[in-house]
């Protein structure tokens, strides 16, 4: 599928949805800024144009890289995120994606990648790792919604859950998640790595589907963090190895 696709779907999602991410300290990327829901995605960091979404596609049957926003407006245009090419990048965190699998001689597995986050937008007030606003519930249903969609677009074959508080996010929209995923736990990458099915799971979606789901160390943390629960890690590198 072409990714200008999903794009329409998106527009068709948050069509007159604006005061939705106002209310919830949201910026409505799409219509504002005339880019999409993600970052990264297979054709897009192969695509040397600076028009990131030009003849890009996705793969099927890959990888959903998931995150829990995109921070703050300041710091998505600092980042210059719109202009993103292969090698190059201001956004610190793609820099350590692109060096993350180049170190660990996996960079084929970029071809069959997509990046994307959990909750659309981006954030009018706070900083990079704090929300001053609570979300709205509507707001996090049509998430939710979107999410889904995203899914049956790209039928990846695995989910990978970057992060405590992307974590928490889906627990919250997926009750049937592990406990130790609940905000209220604050269960540590060490507590986590204790029991396996604690970081390996499934995710049930609204088709009675389910789908196979991991969680991993936030990539701009990874360096810092990986051995933090080494087992998450591990499991982490080997399922894209394989």
């Amino acid at each position: 599928m072409e990714i200008k696709e999903l794009f329409k779907e998106l527009e068709r999602q948050t069509k007159g949805k604006e005061m939705i991410f106002y209310n919830s300290g949201m910026f409505d990327l799409q219509q504002q800024l005339k880019f999409g829901f993600f970052p990264l995605g297979s054709g897009v960091l192969l695509n040397k144009e600076k028009s990131l979404i030009k003849n890009a596609t996705v793969k099927e049957g890959g990888y959903l890289f998931l995150g829990n926003d995109f921070g703050t407006i300041c710091d998505y245009l600092k980042n210059n995120a719109i202009t993103l090419t292969e090698g190059e990048s201001g956004n610190k965190t793609v820099a350590k994606i692109l060096r993350f699998f180049e170190n660990n001689g996996i960079k084929e597995k970029l071809n069959c990648s997509f990046f994307t986050n959990l909750h659309l937008g981006l954030r009018i007030v706070g900083t990079q790792t704090k929300r001053k606003v609570n979300l709205e519930n509507e707001y996090i249903a049509l998430c939710k919604v979107f999410f889904e969609a995203t899914i049956e677009y790209i039928n990846p074959k695995l989910i990978i859950v970057l992060g405590k508080e992307t974590m928490e996010s889906l627990k919250e929209m997926y009750n049937t998640l592990p406990e130790k995923w609940a905000k209220n736990k604050k269960a540590t990458f060490e507590q986590l790595a204790e029991n396996r099915n604690d970081y390996i799971t499934e995710i049930n979606l609204h088709n009675n589907r389910t789908l196979k789901l991991i969680c991993a160390h936030h990539f701009s943390m990874l360096d810092t963090n990986k051995n933090k629960g080494r087992a998450i890690y591990d499991n982490f590198l080997n399922e894209l190895r394989n």
